[in-house]
């Protein structure tokens, strides 16, 4: 079975974010393979009604799975493909403000999230252009990588943060952030 046709019923947007609910998604499928309904609703700002009849009408034409009813339901995407092509469809400057949006929802509405999966968190500050944010991010997913003994993946997360400072104004808290990454570098 194939995806049917899928139109937005409009193209709905909210004065706050300006996201269309079709652009959301596309973002959404880039950077989750599945997704909650609370963490859509909260990074979209859509009325529950929008939201929820835009998804039901990804569920009908089969390009998402639902498990469970909203506000506990969770969606997952039907086809990798769609991944690609979402990703290919966003403008950059589109995906950067999502790309926040997401970090931080994830920091203020999901806290255990962003406390469990700091590498996540970093992910979205990098990709969103906001390397300040990101490297305080890629130091503690180094450092909890180490207390798990995952050392080829604590060194990926400090790599990933290390890049990121020489971007950022010398001060002395942009030195003293290079020594903590340093310093925990250097314990592995």
């Amino acid at each position: 079975m194939g995806c049917r046709q899928y139109t937005p019923s409009s193209n709905v947007t909210t004065p706050e974010s300006n996201m269309s609910v079709l652009g959301l998604l596309r973002f959404v499928r880039m950077s989750f393979r599945q997704f909650s309904y609370a963490l859509l609703q909260a990074v979209s700002q859509l009325d529950e009604v929008m939201l929820q009849h835009e998804l039901g009408r990804l569920v009908e034409a089969e390009i998402v799975h639902r498990r469970g009813v909203p506000p506990q339901a969770t969606y997952a995407f039907k086809h990798a493909l769609i991944q690609d092509a979402a990703y290919a469809s966003l403008l950059k400057s589109t995906r950067q403000q999502y790309h926040q949006r997401i970090a931080t929802v994830l920091e203020t509405q999901f806290p255990e999230t962003a406390e469990a999966q700091p590498e996540l968190i970093a992910h979205h500050y990098t990709e969103a252009g906001l390397n300040a944010q990101a490297v305080s991010y890629w130091h503690k997913a180094g450092q909890q990588a180490i207390e798990r003994s995952a050392y080829v993946e604590a060194i990926a997360h400090l790599r990933q943060g290390l890049p990121l400072l020489q971007t950022l104004h010398e001060t002395p808290e942009r030195i003293q952030q290079e020594v903590d990454i340093h310093l925990t570098s250097d314990s592995l």
